[in-house]
C-alpha cells in the first residue's frame, strides 16, 4: 500500500467512520435493548456515548495529525480532506435552512436532532445552553464528516455527484437504526404522511448541492481514491 492512500484511508477512519459510528453504534445497540420507554432509550444511548467518547476524542487527534502531516507530504490528500471538512459544514447550513424552519417549525419532524443529540450526549431531557452547544456542535461534526468522506472518495467531480451522495445519506438515514429506533419506521413510513420524509429529503438534497458546488469549486485534483492505487506522488511516509 502506497503511503498517500494509507493517511487517506485513516482520514476516512478517523475523520468519518468514527464520528458517524458514535450514532451509529450507540443506537444500534440500544435498539437490540429494546428500551421500555423513551427515558430508557435516551439513557441506553447516553450509557454507549459515553465509553464511545475516548475513541472519539482520540479519532480527531489523530485527524489533526493526518491533516499536518499531509500539509506538509500530501498535498492532494491536505487539499482533499481540508476542503471536504469546511464544505461539509456550510452544506449543514444548507439542510438547517430547510431542516429547521420546515422539520421544527412546522413539526414535520418529531423534533430538533441537535437538540436530541445533545441530550444522548448528557444523559438529560433538560434543554440547557450547553447541551444545545454540543448537540449542534456535533451536528455540524456529522456534516464535516460526511463532506470529507465525499471529497476523499470522489476527488473534483461535477456538483451533481454531491446531490447523489445527499441521497445515498438520505437512504442511510431513513434505513439504519437512529431514525428507526424513534419509531418513524423506513423513509417515515409509519408517521401516516409523507411529511416527514420529504422534509429529509429535501434537506439532504439542499446538503448535497452545495457539498458538491463548494467541492467542485475548491477540489483542486480529479481522480478518485481508486487512482491513488495507481499513481500516488512520490513522498516520505
Amino acid at each position: 500500500m502506497n503511503a498517500e492512500l494509507f493517511w487517506t484511508l485513516v482520514a476516512l477512519l478517523t475523520g468519518g467512520a468514527a464520528p458517524i459510528g458514535l450514532l451509529l453504534v450507540s443506537t444500534s445497540i440500544t435498539m437490540a435493548r429494546q428500551p421500555a420507554d423513551m427515558l430508557a432509550m435516551m439513557m441506553s444511548i447516553h450509557s454507549v456515548m459515553s465509553s464511545y467518547m475516548p475513541f472519539l476524542i482520540l479519532s480527531l487527534i489523530v485527524l489533526v495529525v493526518v491533516l499536518v502531516k499531509s500539509r506538509r507530504n500530501y498535498p492532494r490528500l491536505s487539499n482533499r480532506a481540508i476542503t471536504g471538512l469546511w464544505a461539509g459544514a456550510v452544506a449543514t447550513v444548507a439542510l438547517d435552512l430547510i431542516r429547521y424552519p420546515v422539520g421544527v417549525g412546522l413539526q414535520t419532524l418529531p423534533g430538533d436532532m441537535p437538540t436530541m443529540f445533545g441530550q444522548f450526549i448528557f444523559g438529560t431531557d433538560e434543554v440547557t445552553g450547553d447541551l444545545l452547544l454540543v448537540g449542534y456542535l456535533y451536528h455540524y461534526l456529522n456534516g464535516a464528516d460526511f463532506g470529507l468522506v465525499y471529497t476523499l472518495i470522489a476527488g473534483k467531480v461535477r456538483w451533481y455527484w454531491g446531490v447523489v451522495w445527499g441521497l445515498i445519506v438520505e437512504v442511510l438515514m431513513m434505513t439504519t437504526p437512529p431514525m428507526l429506533l424513534m419509531g418513524v419506521g423506513p423513509f417515515g413510513t409509519n408517521t401516516g404522511a409523507p411529511w416527514y420524509f420529504l422534509t429529509t429529503l429535501a434537506a439532504h438534497i439542499a446538503f448535497g448541492a452545495v457539498l458538491g458546488l463548494v467541492a467542485e469549486r475548491f477540489v483542486k485534483e480529479r481522480g478518485t481514491i481508486f487512482e491513488i492505487l495507481r499513481s500516488t506522488p512520490e513522498s516520505s511516509s
